[in-house]
């Protein structure tokens, strides 16, 4: 074979390579340099490729719009376009916003029946004590809120001064507090708390005298609980901090 022959025969064989893969070659692409053409299963073992790039970075367009690909920077898979699937597949369970925050975005139609995102379980959750979804507030440690099995919010993080009836401190979404024997009401000094929130309060007990809730009224760092007659005896309460 002619060096002539030789040259045309590798333009061409590279021509077919980029086809192949759909690459789209614009000024400084970088041909794909092998393509293996193998057979994938699920149980493929990890590190085998379908084809290899020169440079440890690839782009492999999956359609004839300009923003439908897949690139690797070879740390991480950017996909760009949307992307429509039966279900996806994390082999560790996390799909993390690399700096931006994370969004869940459903395309529902609007009407009465109208679901925009379900979050489920492929296994009923029965046991007492099981979660639906928790809320963290840092990377998986600190469990700030969750719903449970039966649709109830839970409140992993409360506090329970009612042993101690008369004012007290508590800066979290939730608590128990007892309003002192002979008093009509109750501080609270929780600094998540301004004018706007909203609080709920409940009694949790019965007594002879004070016998519901008249009013919760927020300030700036603290919420007082007032019932309405002052209690016989200590009287416990408990509250929720709706909204902020």
């Amino acid at each position: 074979m002619t060096t002539r022959r030789r040259l045309a025969v590798s333009v061409a064989i590279a021509l077919a390579l980029g086809s192949a893969v759909g690459y789209v070659t614009p000024a400084g692409a970088q041909w794909v340099t092998n393509f293996l053409g193998r057979t994938f299963t699920s149980s493929a073992p990890t590190g085998i490729n379908g084809f290899a790039c020169r440079v440890n970075g690839c782009r492999v367009d999956l359609g004839t719009g300009a923003s439908d690909y897949l690139y690797s920077d070879g740390v991480s898979v950017t996909t760009v376009g949307p992307m429509t699937a039966g279900s996806f597949y994390s082999a560790t369970g996390q799909f993390i916003g690399n700096g931006v925050p994370l969004m869940l975005r459903g395309s529902a139609t609007d009407g009465a029946a109208a679901i925009s995102a379900k979050v489920v379980n492929t296994a009923s959750l029965t046991t007492a004590g099981a979660k639906v979804v928790a809320f963290y507030s840092d990377n998986a440690t600190t469990e700030v809120r969750a719903i449970d099995k039966n649709g109830a919010d839970v409140y992993p993080l409360k506090c329970d001064s009612s042993g101690t009836p008369g004012a007290a401190t508590c800066s979290q979404a939730a608590g128990q507090a007892a309003i002192a024997a002979a008093a009509a009401s109750v501080v609270i000094t929780n600094t998540l708390v301004t004018t706007a929130s909203i609080v709920r309060a409940t009694l949790q007990v019965q007594d002879t005298t004070c016998l519901y809730v008249r009013s919760v009224v927020p300030a700036l760092g603290s919420f007082t609980i007032n019932v309405n007659a002052a209690c016989t005896a200590a009287a416990k309460v408990a509250w929720v901090l709706d909204a902020k």
